[in-house]
């Protein structure tokens, strides 16, 4: 037995008999044996060196050292750029002044040591970045095996205040964002609402034939008993923008057909006061909802 596992209890019990006798003492000792494994300190104190290295040698600092080199070499290079356009232009015959030559050189040596250094670096980083990722599974293993020790169930615990936590910033986000538009309800349709319009399933012509293809129909949105299948029709019979008439069909195949119809006119005239301007129009419990000609107000018909 480990000496981890054995714990010893010292019991000290005086015993008096009397005045007469002297107090005597007896040892208690109790041996607790635990019925579990032992917990691994070193591997848990492994991982803590391990990631207390990974932190050290990996820092922003040393992330942002090749951004650093990249932009000095690209100012060099700018700046090579330029010294080069200047040396073109005091070329007199073809013989370079051996001053501007000899800074060339200079910026060009610069220029080779700022990409060895850069390629040391960057060489530098991918052993660094391959030797974190096995530290990183090698802890995340390690710290899975630990969990097992965890009787208390405090890690799941934990995890599970997390989760609410972030659920709750969720909830807050959702309180603080703009509500949605109000979803409208499907009404009378038991299919449900419109999710796609694909282009008209059948078409007939008007009174006017070919003349004026613009204008509107539909069905009463409330209609009356007895007329929950009349259709109406609005040809807008002047310049494809005005209309003074609504004609009513008494079924789907009699507005196909063109048979059949109601007339009701708002003028004889056409456009003058209170006629129709425009196809956006509906009916409603048997009056018509239109936008009046020359006006900006609906009128009710």
């Amino acid at each position: 037995m480990s000496q981890s596992n054995l714990f010893t209890l010292m019991v000290v019990i005086p015993l008096i008999f009397s005045q007469s006798h002297s107090a005597k003492e007896k040892d208690c000792v109790c041996e607790l044996q635990n019925s579990g494994p032992a917990f691994p300190v070193n591997k848990l104190n492994n991982v803590e060196f391990t990631a207390t290295q990974c932190t050290w040698n990996i820092t922003s600092e040393k992330m942002t050292e090749v951004d650093r080199l990249v932009l000095g070499l690209q100012h060099r290079i700018r700046q090579l750029l330029d010294n080069v356009s200047m040396l073109e232009k005091e070329d007199n015959g073809n013989l370079y002044a051996a001053v501007s030559l000899r800074i060339i050189e200079l910026e060009l040596a610069e220029i080779q040591d700022l990409l060895d250094k850069l390629n040391r670096t960057t060489n530098s980083y991918q052993q660094l970045s391959v030797q974190a990722a096995a530290e990183l599974q090698d802890m995340e293993n390690t710290m899975t095996e630990l969990e097992k020790f965890d009787h208390m169930q405090v890690m799941v615990k934990q995890r599970e205040n997390q989760r609410i936590k972030r659920d709750l910033e969720h909830c807050k986000a959702e309180l603080n964002s703009t509500s949605p538009a109000p979803t409208l309800s499907p009404g009378h349709c038991g299919l449900g609402s419109m999710v796609n319009v694909s282009g008209p399933k059948t078409y007939s012509l008007t009174v006017y034939g070919t003349s004026y293809s613009f204008g509107a129909w539909g069905r009463d949105a409330n209609p009356a008993p007895g007329d929950e299948n009349k259709y109406w029709l609005v040809v807008l019979s002047s310049s494809n923008a005005f209309g003074n008439f609504i004609r009513q069909y008494s079924s789907l195949s009699t507005i196909i057909l063109g048979i059949g119809p109601t007339d009701t006119y708002i003028s004889s005239s056409n456009p003058t006061t209170n006629t129709i301007q425009g196809p956006n129009m509906v009916m409603y419990s048997n009056a018509l909802y239109y936008n009046c000609y020359n006006r900006y107000i609906h009128i009710k018909l």
